[in-house]
């Protein structure tokens, strides 16, 4: 058995009973183009995505110099931070820190349930 044997073997277009018809190579043909077609986009979106990333980290660092301190201190940034987390937004890998939070509630006291309930004073 050949490489090229090996290969093919157990598909179901090169099994030695079979005629290989015009529609079996136009759909391999359709695949094929379908493929390069795909792997052709995945290579122009790879090239373009440093540009796309440099834009929307220029458009970010924008949005938040326009922002006066007191804006940027409740969002927790402070203007030195903008450009590093522009870029960071713009490539996806910004992760905000999180802070605990602790909830007090007042105790809750329990009503006796025995007691009726007094008519309010008109």
């Amino acid at each position: 058995m050949t490489k090229n044997d090996t290969a093919t073997a157990g598909l179901p277009l090169f099994e030695m009973n079979r005629t290989v018809t015009d529609e079996d190579v136009q759909a391999i043909l359709l695949k094929a183009k379908e493929m390069r077609t795909a792997a052709v986009a995945d290579m122009l979106k790879m090239a373009f995505q440093p540009l796309k990333n440099a834009f929307r980290a220029r458009r970010t660092a924008r949005s938040l110099s326009g922002l006066s301190d007191a804006v940027l201190a409740d969002i927790g940034i402070e203007r030195e931070q903008i450009p590093s987390i522009s870029k960071a937004l713009a490539k996806g890998a910004f992760a905000q820190p999180t802070a605990e939070v602790t909830v007090i509630q007042p105790a809750v006291t329990k009503i006796d349930d025995r007691q009726p309930e007094l008519p309010l004073a008109a």
